[in-house]
């Protein structure tokens, strides 16, 4: 939610989304992204926290970009300061891991997450099935609906004897 409340902010008017895992959209085109890793050490569990803005980007001349993109500068008609943007992000992330600590601090960046979901259907392959997100449980886990109604096995009693109970 850091990420989101801070282009937010910098897009003023203009609505950023959050495509679930990790990016964030704007007219359809991603602004953002993050990546995480984590080691344990100790009992210890360590993070490492990779997040990429398109603050000033306004052109791709290598063609690496393979999907379609946008940045503050190019959303804003404005050239945005990238230091302040890392001092403003570094901040909105700070206050997001307070707020963690708390019932209520979790309960609002959950309520915030799911009301800024980029696509509320979004259609997730999980091994050979596929399923819509619909958002995050207050635990922080996904919420998945099945693309098609789950098959319930049909259970019939039978007798000592094996004869069906319908009988």
């Amino acid at each position: 939610m850091a990420i989101q409340r801070y282009l937010t902010a910098e897009l003023k008017h203009i609505s950023a989304t959050i495509k679930w895992p990790n990016d964030h959209m704007v007219n359809h085109k991603k602004i953002s992204g993050m990546i995480i890793f984590s080691q344990v050490v100790n009992h210890l569990v360590y993070l490492d926290i990779g997040i990429g803005v398109n603050v000033n980007l306004i052109s791709d001349p290598n063609k690496r970009i393979t999907q379609p993109w946008t940045s503050l500068s190019l959303e804003t008609g404005q050239t945005h300061d990238p230091n302040q943007a890392v001092i403003t992000l570094t901040k909105a992330l700070f206050y997001a891991f307070e707020e963690l600590r708390t019932a209520s601090g979790r309960q609002t960046l959950v309520r915030e997450f799911n009301q800024h979901l980029y696509d509320t259907n979004q259609l997730i392959t999980q091994g050979e099935s596929h399923v819509h997100f619909k958002g995050i449980h207050e635990c922080g886990s996904p919420i998945l609906e099945p693309t098609q109604p789950q098959k319930t096995a049909t259970a019939i009693a039978t007798h000592a004897d094996g004869n069906d109970a319908s009988d």
